[in-house]
């Protein structure tokens, strides 16, 4: 699904969908998109990378990444926002799951300030064991572990309306069965000030 950002004051929402996009990279492991639309007091820039270090395969070919997002108040009231990411348990390969039926195997698992979106693999297929960790850097971090149950694109309605009130869910991890998960920082920053998330 992605980020998120709901702007309270103003009643503006977007769902990483802004007036304009502009890509800027320096090398292959790192890009930046700048996002801006002209009816919201932000100025928003993500940032992605891998870790690499010339001459140094083994630390260059860890497979982590990072996304830092930096949000600017470009006007000239406070801003009350909350940042969300929001991810479907998109490692699970399931056969037998579909867009009714909720893969048992999909399991979400806690992390300090994130969750884990996990699979674990069978005796005939061990290779299915996966695990990738989402988390953020801030303390003030709330986690939903499991979005709502339900049939069809439930999950992902339930989700989007939660990110569209600006509102902040938290769930414990459940047993198995969890559709997806999110996290929500929320936070207030005045005319010019700058907060940056990764």
């Amino acid at each position: 699904m992605g980020s998120g950002v709901q702007v309270t004051a103003q009643r503006v929402r977007y769902l990483v969908y802004p007036g304009s996009i502009l890509l800027n990279s320096q090398h292959v492991f790192h890009l930046v998109i700048n996002l801006k639309d002209d009816d919201l007091p932000l100025r928003v820039q993500v940032s992605g990378w891998s870790p690499f270090i010339p001459t140094d395969e083994d630390n260059s070919s860890v497979p982590v990444g990072a996304l830092e997002y930096k949000f600017v108040n470009t006007g000239n009231k406070p801003v009350d926002a909350v940042f969300s990411y929001n991810s479907r348990n998109f490692i699970v390969k399931d056969a037998k799951a579909t867009a009714k039926k909720i893969s048992p195997k999909s399991k979400i698992g806690k992390i300090a300030n994130g969750f884990v979106l996990s699979q674990e693999g069978t005796e005939e297929n061990p290779d299915l064991q996966g695990h990738f960790a989402i988390f953020t850097d801030n303390n003030d971090t709330a986690v939903d572990h499991c979005w709502f149950r339900g049939a069809w694109w439930d999950p992902l309605t339930m989700a989007w309306n939660t990110i569209k009130e600006g509102n902040i869910r938290t769930h414990e991890p459940v047993e198995s069965g969890a559709p997806g998960a999110s996290l929500f920082v929320p936070f207030k920053f005045n005319p010019g000030e700058e907060k940056q998330f990764v």
